[in-house]
């Protein structure tokens, strides 16, 4: 009885034993699908979930019962049963097909509709999601229209001393300058780094920072524009740490694929490849994979050159299935986005060896060459060109053009083709080799014309092509656009282009003059287009405005008297061509073109100088008087300012009915309450126009608007503001008072021309000088500091860093926000305004050339010497002389 006792609890759990493995036997296990279960829809795995608690619970219930109840079958089928256990006790192995879970969704081992499957012998439904399509990268190809090898333009190999020492020789400053400058430096340290670490947080490895909703764009490619764009300010600031994490990510980078389906080729050249290479050499070549992302990004942008003409294609269809299509250049192409790829082609031709790049750049150069005095401007282009060739030929090698010259036949003369054609006929083989005069260093190849009949047999190409048009042509290399006006500007559309004639010639160390020749012909031309602006105090100042061109039988000529930031560079790159080309005359004129885009910043109630506005041309450059007068008029152009006034009629005696008492006179009449209205708006409008003097303090205490510069405006003011304060007075009355007012006109409609001219001035907040705010943006722009930044290297003169100074306290004010730096929406308001707005923008060029020109102005003048360095148009330094 003891032993039976004894042995009775082993017999129990052997019992249950037994129990548990013949319960298990029943069940078909499969140790891959919970993995499966990933891929099951969130409703349905939320379903099986419930399920598998239920019968977790029953079977609980059972294995630890001393009895076996009867197991009866579900009448509902759609209810079911599982053995956890077993998933639990069994490993999951990891599927490499499955999709592998988010580091927020640890591995799960509960029992899915698969385990439950092979137990009630149910249907399976498969749920995986589709693959997503693989992603098409950019592969080298074929040329359609090649360059011949023997026919590619080489790198100029040749080294001149003509160019001369760019920056001024600085004396020992002072201990306590020092410190002001160094404190000033770090100020604009510390605003790119607020800016960097709102980058960092918000938008890393994107393309720009969205600092108000904290979120990231993408505009230039997909490939990290800020990041890549701010490389080398970071090296030039000492932010060591933060330039090797951004390599990190310039590592992986892959410049064959983009999530954009097309790539705007000017941003992609300045912002990238200028900044890889500007980043390659100021860390002194340490970094070879800076070296060997620019060449990867060269290769890819080089198809944009793969046209008839070889004119470039301004925004690039990358994919394979479209590069396999030849293609031209656009109808309209924009001068600075046609021109402004030397700089950074050239220094990755120097870098590499590889002289294809400097043929494909320097074509353009010659083409652009050929036509600059056929233009409707000649010695100037226009803003806009046709770049296509005009036609579509067959693909097939590219030799040099033929007719180089007679591509752009100014549209005012009629016979001028057939003139160019006899010269053709007289001489054609000087016509056929053109340029080649134009470099020094390479031999003159026999040419090989783009030429066909129109019974030739096209040359063979492996491209699925069509030609668009039976017939074989000639392209020529550039061509008119057929509008009534043509610009001429340094600014917007033309600006860098410009400045890329002269910065040719300094990276080059002047190994070909055709740069230089083309850089000193074209501004003896647009010096037609500064002019000095009205203001007060007639302070001697220049801005760049642009000329319209009315292309016809005299070319007739319009200005536009207005300036831009974007032209803010003029003044700066004058500066910098006087020292180079020494063109001295040209310094004066880039410090008054500079002290011009500085007053514009001193002006504006924010501080900061808009995108566009339009000012008043003054007729002598020398002498310019301020004329309150002559502002409102073009305020209001057209318009006499002085009307003649109509004659009072007589006035006919009137018999007065009087009712009631006589009024006695003086005693609360009409007469009196006008007066004592004259009186009270006197007083108001002196107080307006205290406060329109407050809001322009610095303007208003340089100069007196002539004796009594608003006396006409005061006496026209103050009596419409006695009409309208009488017919006040008869809407309060009422008509209980009497009859209304006969005149119902607004009283807009009664204002003289002068009070029409004053609330304009005030309602658009203009400053003194201003006709008009035409694009009151501030887009964090550089060219304004860039300037001011080459004119103190250049002179010296300590008092450009004040000014900078200025300018930046200003920007930081109205622009920096907790997690970077904005655009401003409206520089004619200040932040204490209502309707004040930052944009949810921050532009990559703030950090690579803006907060690089203030930090570099502040900086020893070793840092960066223009002696030895070059800028190109996005602030990224290159060596010079190839080296």
């Amino acid at each position: 009885m003891f032993r039976l006792r004894r042995y009775r609890l082993v017999l129990i759990f052997t019992f249950i034993f037994c129990l548990v493995v013949w319960h298990f036997s029943l069940f078909d296990f499969d140790s891959s699908t919970h993995l499966r279960t990933l891929n099951k829809p969130q409703h349905e795995v939320k379903l099986v979930q419930h399920e598998v608690k239920l019968v977790q619970h029953e079977f609980n219930y059972n294995a630890h019962s001393t009895a076996t109840p009867a197991h009866e079958e579900p009448q509902n089928t759609t209810k079911f049963k599982s053995t956890a256990l077993n998933t639990i006790q069994k490993p999951v192995t990891p599927v490499e097909e499955s999709p592998t879970p988010s580091k927020t969704m640890p591995l799960k081992t509960a029992t899915t509709v698969d385990d439950l499957v092979g137990v009630y012998k149910l249907s399976k439904v498969e749920t995986t999601k589709p693959k997503p399509p693989p992603k098409v990268h950019w592969r080298k190809e074929s040329e359609h229209f090649p360059v011949p090898p023997e026919l590619i333009v080489k790198l100029p190999t040749t080294q001149s001393s003509s160019i001369q020492n760019v920056q001024a020789t600085f004396a020992k400053e002072s201990e306590e300058k020092r410190l002001q400058r160094l404190e000033r430096r770090t100020a604009v340290k510390v605003a790119f780094e607020h800016s960097w670490k709102g980058y960092r947080e918000y938008a890393w490895g994107h393309d720009e920072l969205a600092p108000k909703t904290k979120s990231a764009r993408e505009k230039f490619g997909g490939w990290g524009a800020t990041l890549v764009d701010a490389l080398d300010t970071m090296w030039i600031m000492g932010l060591k740490n933060e330039f090797e994490e951004a390599l990190e990510f310039v590592e992986k980078l892959d410049f064959t694929y983009s999530t954009a389906s097309k790539i705007p080729v000017f941003e992609t050249t300045i912002r990238y490849l200028g900044g890889l290479l500007g980043a390659y050499d100021v860390s002194e070549h340490k970094y070879p994979v800076l070296l060997e992302k620019a060449r990867q990004l060269g290769d890819v942008l080089f198809g944009v050159f793969d046209t008839p003409n070889r004119m470039p294609i301004l925004y690039y269809y990358w994919k394979p299935d479209q590069v396999a299509i030849p293609t031209q250049a656009a109808s309209r192409s924009g001068l600075a986005e046609l021109g402004t790829l030397a700089l950074e082609f050239t220094r990755l031709a120097q870098l590499t060896g590889n002289h294809s790049y400097f043929d494909a750049i320097q074509r353009i150069t010659d083409q652009l060459q050929a036509i600059q005095y056929e233009t409707s401007m000649p010695g100037m282009w226009p803003t806009a060109i046709d770049a296509s060739g005009g036609c579509m030929p067959p693909p097939g090698p590219v030799g040099r053009l033929q007719n180089p010259t007679n591509g752009f036949v100014k549209r005012q003369e009629a016979e001028m083709e057939e003139k160019v054609q006899a010269l053709e006929e007289q001489n054609p083989e000087s016509m056929a080799q053109g340029l080649d005069e134009q470099h020094t260093d390479r031999t003159k190849p026999i040419p090989v014309a783009v030429k066909y009949s129109s019974t030739a047999i096209p040359p063979p190409s492996t491209s699925p092509w069509v030609p668009f048009s039976p017939l074989v042509c000639t392209p020529r290399p550039l061509l008119p656009i057929p509008d009534s006006y043509d610009e001429y500007t340094l600014g917007a559309a033309s600006d860098s282009f410009y400045e890329y004639l002269l910065k040719m010639h300094i990276l080059l160390e002047g190994a070909t003059e055709q740069y230089a020749k083309l850089y000193e012909s074209t501004m003896k031309v647009a010096k037609d287009l500064f002019f000095r602006p009205m203001m007060p105090k007639d302070p001697d100042i220049l801005v760049s405005g642009a000329m319209m061109v009315r292309a016809g039988a005299n070319n007739s000529q319009s200005r536009k008297a207005g300036t831009g930031h974007l032209a803010c560079f003029t003044g700066g790159m004058l500066a910098l061509g006087a020292m180079a080309l020494d063109l001295r005359d040209d310094l004066e004129l880039g410090r008054k073109l500079t002290d011009g885009c500085v007053m514009l910043y001193n002006i504006m109630p924010s501080g900061v100088m808009p995108e566009y506005l339009d000012l008043i041309p003054c007729k002598d450059s020398r002498s310019c008087p301020w004329d309150e007068e002559a502002w409102f008029q073009a305020l209001l152009p057209g318009v006499d300012l002085h009307p003649p006034q109509p004659e009072p009629e007589p006035e006919r005696p009137v018999t007065p009915v009087q009712k009631g008492p006589p009024r006695k006179e003086g005693a609360g009449g009409d007469g009196d309450d006008k007066q004592e209205d004259n009186i009270g708006i006197e007083v108001q409008l002196e107080k307006d126009l205290e406060e329109y003097v407050t809001e322009h303090d610095e303007i208003r205490n340089e100069v007196k608007l002539e004796e009594e510069p608003t006396k006409s405006v005061k006496a026209d003011l103050s009596s419409v503001e006695n009409e309208d304060h009488s017919q006040h007075q008869h809407a309060k009355r009422g008509p209980q008072h009497g009859p209304p007012p006969e005149n119902h006109e607004s009283a807009h409609a009664k204002l003289t021309p002068i009070q029409r001219a004053w609330n304009k001035v005030k309602q658009d907040r203009l400053p003194p000088g201003v006709i008009s705010v035409i694009d009151s943006r501030y887009m964090l722009r550089p060219e304004a500091i860039e300037s001011v930044y080459i004119m103190y290297r250049i002179t010296g003169d300590k008092t450009w860093q004040d000014k900078g100074w200025k300018m930046f306290q200003s920007t930081v004010e109205i622009a920096r926000t907790d997690v970077a730096f904005v655009e401003i929406s409206d520089v004619t308001r200040t932040p204490e305004d209502k309707e004040w707005i930052q944009t949810d923008s921050m532009e990559s060029f703030w950090l690579a050339e803006t907060l690089k020109y203030y930090y570099l102005l502040f900086s020893e003048p070793e840092l960066i010497s223009l002696d030895e360095w070059v800028f190109n148009t996005e602030a990224h330094p290159f060596k010079r002389g190839g080296k």
